[in-house]
């Protein structure tokens, strides 16, 4: 056991020790509730099926009972015939498993994930608390407990979220380690075995598993260092051939057929009806509290870490200074003019009373004035504030402060109050062409200096393709199968793409605040200033979550 690391007055520091377990003990609180709380759970519905079959089959004959009967989940059926003897503490011991699955395999991602692009690994200590973070996010934004809880749902479509971040945190481990080509076909093999078995668990999560894998081969192209472009590649097509095969395995059950007969949908799905259900459903996702509460908690848990955590990230000095470009200013204001009409033709909490003065939602109305005014404003003063960069290059930080400051402030409007549709449409396309915008500075900024930075494109990126394309086709999957999926339980996925979305967007905004950084007081106190607001927001939030546990 060694020595207590001495600081530069000779003091051991324990009390930085103390410090982050007590911080790893917080993080890790809300989690071991809901392990308390999934303790309770009991056998409901389905469930008292599936465990007789385990019991009565085993876990081969009860893939092949299910497979005959109801439909091809071979994963599922295989799962339960091996947690039979469980009986009816089987629901309990999976909410565990999924947690500590579920955090075990974010903590190893981001640890790999930072290496895989050419960065440092964090310290454990801070991927475990980010990884808890966001399971605890994660879990806040279900649409119903049942998803974690429910034993006839969980595995189906909580647990292959955590055996897929598991397997992608050991794929990210394996490429920047292994040189010989026969170990390295082995780990793709491994990787398509475990992608197989986890997109046997439903036919729904499948489909949305083959998307996420099939959207990662540009973004791989794309994002990662050309020499291990190549080896990622294999890993993201082993894993797309074993999930079609997974689906085809699937599809071609006896059940099926007999199933979907039972269902009505004998019928092919009119593409036209389909596609407005789709959007019709897609939209409230947005808007929702728990999904902006996960997105924006992560954010600046994120930011809080990259900010305020010392790093041994050294970059060249920025020559231009940081000027303010004309097309992300002129995106926030159109965005904000299409939303005008959305919050002034209603002033009420109450959508069915028109014109009707209403204090509380007068205070949205009042943030799109200044958001308006104060978008205006900027552009008018463009220049004025580009030569006041020019001559004080240290000023560039209140940028990023002010933007970031009325993102949090726009998400205190859907986290303290219940607001109404119209309202939480503002307060979400708000937050997200601020985002977007202050991510195309940067981005305008870097490319005036000649600067490559992977993750400016890909935060824009995985917010497009977790927030978006995953949610499009759960609900696609649930669309097609009319009343054979849940709506309530296959959109487990959306709250942790949200989550997950945030986390690499507050990664990307410090990683490219750090490269514009300069050893100016100004600037440093400015950037210490915003990593110390955003911990305040998400401790916030976590207290808020806490207390709803």
């Amino acid at each position: 056991m060694g020595y207590p690391q001495q600081a530069s007055d000779g003091k051991p520091r324990h009390w930085k020790r103390g410090a982050w377990a007590l911080i790893v003990f917080l993080a890790l609180l809300p989690l071991l509730l809901y392990v308390v709380l999934g303790s309770h759970s009991r056998l409901v519905g389905d469930d008292f099926c599936f465990l007789t079959s385990g019991q009565e089959y085993g876990p081969i004959g009860s893939v092949q009972f299910w497979r005959n009967t109801l439909n091809g989940s071979f994963s599922f059926y295989f799962l339960h015939g091996l947690s039979a003897p469980l009986d009816t503490q089987t629901p309990g011991v999976f909410v565990a498993i999924i947690i500590v699955a579920w955090t075990f395999g974010l903590t190893w991602l981001i640890r790999a994930g930072f290496q895989l692009f050419g960065a440092d690994r964090p310290p454990l200590a801070t991927s475990f608390v980010a990884a808890s973070a966001l399971v605890c996010y994660s879990i806040h934004g279900l649409v119903t407990p049942g998803s974690l809880y429910i034993y006839a749902i969980s595995p189906r479509y909580t647990l292959p979220i955590a055996i897929l971040t598991i397997a992608l945190a050991a794929a990210s481990e394996v490429v920047p380690r292994t040189r010989s080509t026969g170990k390295f076909a082995a780990a793709c093999l491994m990787f398509a075995l475990v992608a197989f078995l986890n997109a046997g668990l439903a036919e729904t999560y499948g489909v949305v598993q083959l998307a996420l894998l099939t959207t990662m081969l540009p973004a791989i192209y794309t994002l990662v260092q050309r020499e291990r472009r190549q080896q990622c590649l294999a890993f993201g097509i082993s894993g797309c051939a074993a999930t079609l095969a997974a689906l085809s395995v699937m599809a071609t059950a006896p059940g099926v057929a007999r199933r979907l007969e039972w269902m009505g949908r004998t019928q092919l799905p009119n593409p036209a009806e389909d596609i407005l259900k789709i959007i019709v459903n897609l939209v409230p996702n947005y808007i929702d509290e728990g999904q902006v509460t996960g997105f924006i908690a992560a954010l600046a848990l994120a930011l809080c870490l990259m900010l305020t955590i010392k790093s041994q990230d050294r970059y060249a000095p920025i020559r231009k200074p940081f000027q303010l470009a004309f097309p992300p200013l002129l995106l926030c204001l159109l965005a904000q003019a299409l939303l005008l009409p959305l919050v002034w033709t209603n002033q009420s909490d109450n959508p069915l009373v028109f014109g009707r003065f209403s204090p509380a939602y007068m205070v949205v109305v009042g943030a799109q004035v200044f958001l308006l005014l104060s978008l205006a404003a900027t552009l008018l003063a463009r220049k004025s504030i580009n030569s006041l960069l020019r001559n004080r290059p240290d000023y560039w930080a209140v940028i990023p402060v002010l933007t970031l400051g009325a993102v949090y402030l726009l998400a205190g409007l859907n986290l303290f109050r219940s607001i109404n549709w119209r309202a939480a449409s503002f307060v979400a396309g708000s937050i997200y062409s601020l985002l977007f915008a202050l991510l195309w500075q940067f981005h305008i900024h870097l490319q005036a200096n000649r600067i490559k930075n992977r993750f400016v494109a890909g935060a824009a990126g995985v917010m497009l393709v977790m927030s978006s394309g995953a949610m499009t086709l759960v609900m696609l999957t649930q669309v097609i199968g009319g009343k054979f999926y849940n709506p309530d339980y296959n959109l487990s996925l959306i709250p942790f793409a949200f989550t997950f979305s945030g986390f690499i967007c507050g990664i990307t905004l410090a990683n490219m605040i750090k490269r514009v950084l300069d050893p100016s007081l100004l600037s440093t106190r400015l950037t210490r200033l915003l990593g110390i607001g955003s911990a305040l927001v998400a401790i916030l939030i976590w207290s808020g979550i806490l207390l709803g546990v």
